[in-house]
């Protein structure tokens, strides 16, 4: 188990992300094509990636209360692509998904603040997913998303680094 230092960092990291986000992406229109530009035909455009840390607040959150409140809970693996059609975020306004970002992102950290000791170690067990399938703590979920975060970060920062060089 992580210490509760460590725990407290990432918490503050988790709560922080929305700002960063902001800024990253702030005096950006909604109309600008910059947000549908795709540098690697394999990853997110802009657009993409902030419908999609959106989406998959409501995913981790789901699933660390169901490993919370249920004992040993079978998680289906989700699709990025099916969750993006259900809630419409890959052709959402940015300024629509950024704020549903930042208002599911702060719904949780309530949740992650009042966990026990006990309750971090509480598995739930990944099903169909082609490379994570088996047992997940709540722990385990909370490093994801800090990771999971900083790697969207690093492909915004990445995108953006031509129009940032201009300036």
């Amino acid at each position: 188990m992580l210490a509760s230092f460590v725990h407290n960092f990432i918490l503050i990291t988790l709560e922080g992300t929305p700002d960063v986000l902001e800024r990253l992406l702030e005096g950006i229109a909604d109309a600008d094509p910059v947000w549908d530009r795709r540098p690697d035909p394999a990853r997110f455009t802009l657009r993409e990636i902030v419908g999609h840390l959106a989406d998959w607040n409501g995913v981790f959150m789901e699933r660390i209360t169901r490993i919370r409140d249920e004992d040993l809970p079978d998680l289906a693996a989700r699709k990025v692509e099916d969750i993006a059609r259900e809630t419409g975020s890959f052709v959402a306004a940015p300024a629509d998904s950024l704020a549903r970002f930042r208002a599911t992102r702060l719904a949780m950290i309530p949740t992650l603040r009042a966990l026990e000791p006990n309750q971090w170690e509480r598995t739930g067990n990944i099903v169909g997913h082609p490379v994570a399938s088996g047992a997940v703590s709540i722990e385990s979920w909370f490093v994801q998303i800090a990771g999971h975060d900083g790697y969207h970060l690093q492909q915004i920062a990445q995108w953006l680094k031509p129009t940032f060089e201009k300036e």
